[in-house]
């Protein structure tokens, strides 16, 4: 069986802004071994900040491109998704989009691919494994 791995927002844009890190992202993209999953909020995600700093045609360029990756995108509003990101949210303090990510990585049973810190705490406590990037 193939393993499974979330990407954060962070994960995802360190490869597109080529920082330290971008290679483990580009290793799991162009493995045919790994199963790739995004959570649609955390893209949405993507979309906003460059929406926000370089307006919408690059927003939407970006987006489109995106769709093109090797990943799952996933739009899972389960209950129990929604109550595992919730109760993550409040108990680690994570962000709205973080909350999804650390919640689909959990349900799933998967790794989670992610630069950001504020997951460390949700390592430590082996709610699931992180690639860290």
């Amino acid at each position: 069986m193939a393993l499974s791995y979330v990407l954060d927002t962070s994960a995802l844009l360190c490869y597109l802004r080529n920082e330290k890190g971008a290679e483990k992202v580009h290793d799991l993209l162009i493995s045919k071994k790994e199963i790739l999953k995004m959570h649609r909020v955390n893209l949405g995600e993507i979309y906003y900040g460059v929406l926000r700093k370089e307006g919408v045609q690059k927003a939407s360029q970006l987006y489109g491109m995106l769709l093109q990756y090797p990943l799952e995108y996933t739009s899972n509003l389960s209950d129990t998704l929604l109550m595992t990101a919730g109760r993550l949210k409040v108990e680690y303090g994570l962000g709205f989009a973080d909350s999804f990510a650390a919640a689909t990585t959990f349900i799933e049973r998967s790794v989670l691919v992610t630069k950001d810190n504020d997951f460390r705490l949700l390592e430590k406590d082996k709610l699931f494994d992180v690639l860290w990037v």
